[in-house]
């Protein structure tokens, strides 16, 4: 019995040694390293504009090995699937999907044993149709013109995150347009369409999208363009087209076309760069050969000069002789009231006084609305750049280095004294002031600050830099505030800004 007990006793005794026994078996065993995308405090959410907006999105990578190990492929899900980019950091530009919301999915693969680790982000494309300002400036190459579109919440209240569209035309079109800008125009006459000029060509687009529709030559009917593009300036003409000027010249446009050449009489005439409305006509330049004003009859290449005064009238000034140099002429107080004023500033021939004139142009028996001299005005002789409030009679003029505000009475021919309201800083000049009009002829847009903020463009020539200051003005007073609301910077040398309805 005992040998019994202790050969059970044995038994039990190997078996446990057996079982404690390491694994020999044929297998290897691998320890895996960290390896995971890492998204704590890191963006995962992005918004864009088709085309012109770039997404990037630089994730961070947790991997013990060797990153030489690792490949990449970045896809894209929503309204359709397609491969983004085969990089780590993704850097992506020209999304041509329709606007709406998609996820990019990073797959991160370690080749030697093709273990994944995934990440999904959300992004936006947000639709071009948005309103905002558009600035148009010569690149920094020089001689060609591109454009872009400020979106900000001190122009939109409902604008949550500010953002700027560099380079618009050229990132849709492929190139930007020859010359030197001019202007750029967007009003409602068109819906759809906006339009691009420099001193050499023109190009309508459309507004969503800032593609091409119509180029230089297909903007004119048969025979119309002039052999030798010098566009001076473009009459903002909403309700029956943009007119330009070329050479002094006024091209006048009907049906969306340049038609050709308006004629007046044998005196012939010399257009300035300016044009304005004109109730129940299409539009009104000064003649600048003639010292006088004229007007273009609807739906006619045929023009006409002002009448002057009939006798037994003595206006302080005639429509029809004005005898002095335009400086510049726009719509300003009273452009709701049927556009019935327009207001320019003009410089004598002996270049010894300056003037602001009020014109009411649809009555030449007493067309004087306003006559002011403003020649005691601080720097008036070196103003180069002006404009006008439309719900108060208030005016801005700018210098190289500073711009001016003041306030006019039509009844006792006064202004209050011109107030720097806002200096260039070092190494800036002042390209372009331009206030943000909102309500008036061409815009069915209203908004609680029109009239409220004024757009001053500056350019640095050393360091080829671009900006735009927004500063808060005054409706009825001018008053500029003293520190700029928002400065946006990168763009070339600005000449023309405008607001791009909706």
């Amino acid at each position: 019995m005992k040998l019994l007990k202790y050969g059970v006793y044995i038994a039990l005794l190997s078996a446990v040694l057996f079982s404690c026994k390491k694994d020999l078996g044929n297998y290897t065993y691998t320890k895996l390293p960290n390896f995971y995308v890492d998204t704590v405090g890191q963006v995962k959410s992005f918004s864009l504009y088709p085309v012109t907006g770039t997404l990037t999105i630089n994730p961070k990578i947790v991997y013990d090995g060797d990153a030489s190990n690792l490949t990449y492929l970045w896809r894209s899900y929503g309204s359709t699937a397609d491969t983004l980019s085969k990089e780590k950091n993704l850097n992506v530009t020209n999304l041509t999907y329709v606007p709406g919301n998609y996820t990019a999915e990073l797959q991160v693969t370690e080749k030697s044993t093709g273990i994944r680790a995934l990440m999904r982000y959300s992004y936006t494309l947000l639709s071009l149709r948005a309103d905002g300002w558009l600035v148009e400036y010569e690149t920094a190459a020089g001689g060609s013109t591109d454009v872009a579109l400020i979106r900000h919440n001190e122009e939109n209240l409902n604008v949550t995150t500010d953002d700027v569209q560099m380079n618009i035309f050229s990132a849709i079109n492929g190139a930007p347009l020859t010359g030197k800008p001019v202007a750029i125009i967007s009003n409602t006459s068109s819906p759809t369409l906006d339009a691009v000029y420099t001193d050499k060509t023109a190009a309508t687009v459309n507004r969503p999208t800032y593609k091409v529709t119509l180029n230089f030559g297909q903007m004119f009917s048969s025979g119309a363009a002039p052999a030798t593009p010098n566009i001076q300036a473009v009459g903002e003409i909403p309700f029956f087209g943009n007119h330009i000027v070329n050479n002094g010249d006024v091209i006048w446009m009907y049906s969306g076309l340049l038609v050709g050449k308006i004629t007046i009489d044998n005196k012939g005439y010399y257009a300035a760069p300016f044009m304005s409305t004109l109730y129940a006509q299409n539009g009104m330049f000064y003649d600048a050969l003639n010292m006088r004003f004229c007007y273009l009859q609807q739906q006619t290449n045929q023009g006409a000069a002002f009448a002057g005064p009939a006798a037994g009238f003595t206006p302080r000034f005639s429509l029809n002789n004005i005898g002095k140099n335009m400086l510049y002429m726009g719509l300003g107080n009273g452009i709701l009231n049927n556009d019935t004023y327009k207001f320019a500033f003009f410089e004598d021939l002996d270049k010894s006084h300056r003037w602001l004139y009020g014109i009411s142009p649809t009555t030449p028996n007493a067309p004087d609305y306003a006559l002011i001299d403003i020649s005691a005005m601080p720097n008036i002789f070196n103003a180069k750049y002006f404009a006008l409030g439309t719900l108060g009679p208030v005016a801005f003029y700018a210098t190289d280095n500073s711009v001016y505000n003041f306030a006019f009475s039509n009844t006792t021919s006064t202004t209050t004294t011109p107030v720097a309201g806002f200096t260039a800083p070092a190494g800036e000049v002042i390209t372009c002031i331009k206030p943000f009009l909102a309500q008036g002829i061409g815009y069915t847009a209203t908004t609680s600050q029109s009239n409220k903020l004024l757009y001053v463009a500056t350019w640095n020539a050393t360091t080829k830099a671009g900006k735009v200051y927004v500063l808060s003005t005054n409706v009825t007073s001018g008053a500029i505030g003293t520190t700029p609301l928002k400065v946006f910077s990168g763009f070339g040398k600005i000449a023309s800004m405008a607001y791009k309805p909706l």
